[in-house]
């Protein structure tokens, strides 16, 4: 059976977690293997258990305890605290409606080891279309390799425009230069503007409409893939 406990006065501290701390304080990163969220509604919670996320407590309507939540209740251990009260109570206590009528504390399982995750992995992962030329180079995606398309008629000045994301990529894709005739786009220029910002960077000129240059970057990527699998 849950330990239910009924609550009268919510400024007992082992309820700061659902009325006083703030989400930064929930996270904890100074101590991530201790860190919280809260769940709300026996769908959201019972996904999160399927998950292997540990609650620590339950805030629920008391109604809940022999309805909704029974049968999330009967899959976490006894001893784990149930706070509970009317709905009325519970209202008046935190200041708010509990919508869904419960909420749970609980921690995430601990992250498997980049090791763990990429063992006798032979999937590529492709990040696509991620914001735009100042966001990806400006925030960490996790991308072991990261690559930047620019297309011709776009104008080989880019690089100056926006120094950073030549800077952290690893390749360059110019594509459309099957329309190089058309626009006034230096090729040289543009290559050396890239290198300018970043000397080992790859660049692949190629067009998606011809095929011309994609064997190369294809070429490229198994590269890298090889690599990585060691």
């Amino acid at each position: 059976m849950a330990n239910i406990i009924e609550i009268h006065d919510f400024s007992d501290p082992a309820l700061d977690v659902y009325a006083r701390l703030t989400e930064n304080q929930l996270l904890n990163r100074a101590d991530p293997d201790n860190a919280l969220f809260v769940a709300e509604s026996p769908l959201v919670i019972g996904r999160a258990l399927d998950a292997g996320c540990e609650p620590v407590s339950f805030l629920m309507e008391r109604q809940h305890t022999q309805g909704k939540g029974r049968e999330i209740l009967a899959r976490c251990c006894q001893d784990i605290p149930v706070y509970t009260a009317d709905e009325s109570v519970l209202t008046q206590l935190t200041g708010f409606h509990l919508t869904r009528g419960m909420l749970c504390a609980m921690r995430r399982p601990k992250l498997q080891s980049v090791e763990d995750v990429c063992r006798d992995a032979r999937r590529l992962v492709v990040l696509e279309n991620v914001g735009n030329l100042v966001c990806p180079a400006e925030f960490d995606t996790g991308a072991v390799k990261n690559a930047m398309i620019l297309s011709v008629p776009e104008g080989h000045d880019k690089p100056l425009k926006y120094p950073l994301i030549f800077t952290v990529c690893d390749a360059l894709i110019i594509n459309k230069i099957d329309v190089l005739p058309y626009f006034d786009f230096d090729m040289e220029k543009v290559v050396e503007y890239a290198h300018m910002r970043n000397p080992k960077l790859k660049i692949f000129p190629l067009s998606a409409k011809t095929g011309e240059g994609v064997d190369a970057w294809r070429n490229w990527l198994r590269e890298q893939v090889r690599a990585w699998n060691g």
